[in-house]
C-alpha cells in the first residue's frame, strides 16, 4: 500500500532532501501524516504482519534445518529473519514465563529429601560474625532448620527459575568462546551468532517440555537440542562428522560443568544473599 508523497522536499524525521518514497538518509518513508483512522489502522496491521511473518519463517528455518539460520545471518540475509539477539529474548521471555505459571512436578518436591545434623548449633555461642555475610549465612541457616523439605524443594525451584536468566546471559558469551577455541577461521561475532540460536531452540524445546510437565519428556527434549547443536555445527562450520561430534561431545560436557557450577552459585547466592 503506497501514500501521496507530501509536499515539503525534506525529510520530517532528519530535514534531508528527498525526492523518492523513502530517505535515503534514515529510511524513513515520505508520505504525508494527514492520514485517515482507516490507513493508520492499516498501517498499524501492516507492520504487525510484516513482524509476525518474519518471526514465524525465523521459527521455522530455525528448527526446520539446523545451523541454516545462522549461515544465512552470518553470509549477511537478514531482512527475512529476526536478529539472533531478538530471537533468544523473545523464547527465552517465553520459557520463563511458562515455567513461572507451571505448577512444580510431584518430583520436583515429594522426591527432595533434606536431612539436617541431629547437632543443634546455638548462634548465640559462636564468635562474632566477622562480616555482613558471615552474618547473613548465620541469618539463613538458622531459618532453614525450620523449614519443611517440601518448603526448601519449592524455594529452591523458584530461585533457578529466576537465578537462570542472569546465569544463562553469562553462559551465551562464554559458549560463544568455547565455540571459537575448537572451530578456528570464524569471527567471535559469528560464533555468538550460533550460540544465540542454540539457545533459542532449547527455550523452544524447553517451553513444550514444559508445558508437559513429563521427566521423561524433559529428558527426551534435551537429547533433541543435542542432536540439533550436532547438526548444526557440522552445517556452520563444514567439518567432518567424527570431529563434530568429539568437539560437541567436549563442549556439552564443558557446558554442563558451567551451568552445573553456576546454578549452584545461583542457588546459594540467591538464599544466603537475598
Amino acid at each position: 500500500m503506497t501514500r501521496q508523497l507530501r509536499p515539503s522536499e525534506h525529510c520530517l524525521n532528519c530535514g534531508h532532501a528527498v525526492t523518492t518514497h523513502f530517505c535515503p538518509e534514515c529510511g524513513q518513508e515520505n508520505t504525508t501524516y494527514r492520514v485517515s483512522l482507516g490507513r493508520l489502522v492499516g498501517d498499524l496491521f501492516e507492520e504487525l504482519f510484516q513482524l509476525e511473518s518474519r518471526l514465524w519463517r525465523t521459527l521455522w528455518t530455525l528448527c526446520r534445518r539446523p545451523g541454516l539460520l545462522t549461515r544465512e545471518y552470518n553470509a549477511g540475509r537478514r531482512v527475512r529473519y529476526t536478529t539472533p539477539l531478538r530471537l533468544y529474548l523473545l523464547t527465552s521471555v517465553v520459557y520463563f514465563f511458562v515455567a513461572a505459571l507451571m505448577p512444580p512436578r510431584v518430583a520436583e518436591v515429594g522426591e527432595v529429601k533434606v536431612e539436617f545434623s541431629k547437632q543443634h548449633v546455638d548462634m548465640n555461642k559462636l564468635p562474632p560474625p566477622k562480616n555482613w555475610v558471615d552474618q547473613r549465612v548465620r541469618e539463613k541457616l538458622g531459618m532453614l532448620e525450620k523449614y519443611d523439605p517440601k518448603e526448601v524443594a519449592l524455594r529452591v525451584r523458584a530461585l533457578v527459575v529466576s537465578g537462570t536468566p542472569k546465569l544463562l546471559a553469562v553462559l551465551v558469551p562464554l559458549f560463544a568462546l568455547l565455540l571459537m577455541l575448537f572451530f578456528h577461521g570464524y569471527f567471535y561475532v559469528e560464533h555468538l551468532v550460533l550460540a544465540l540460536h542454540v539457545h533459542a531452540f532449547a527455550f523452544m524445546v524447553a517451553t513444550l517440555t514444559a508445558l508437559t510437565r513429563s521427566g521423561r519428556v524433559s529428558t527426551l527434549g534435551e537429547l533433541v537440542v543435542v542432536v540439533w547443536m550436532f547438526i548444526a555445527l557440522r552445517d556452520v562450520y563444514r567439518q567432518s562428522w567424527g570431529r563434530t561430534i568429539w568437539k560437541g561431545l567436549v563442549l556439552t560436557v564443558l557446558y554442563c560443568i558451567l551451568l552445573g557450577v553456576g546454578m549452584i552459585f545461583a542457588v546459594l547466592g540467591g538464599y544466603f544473599l537475598g
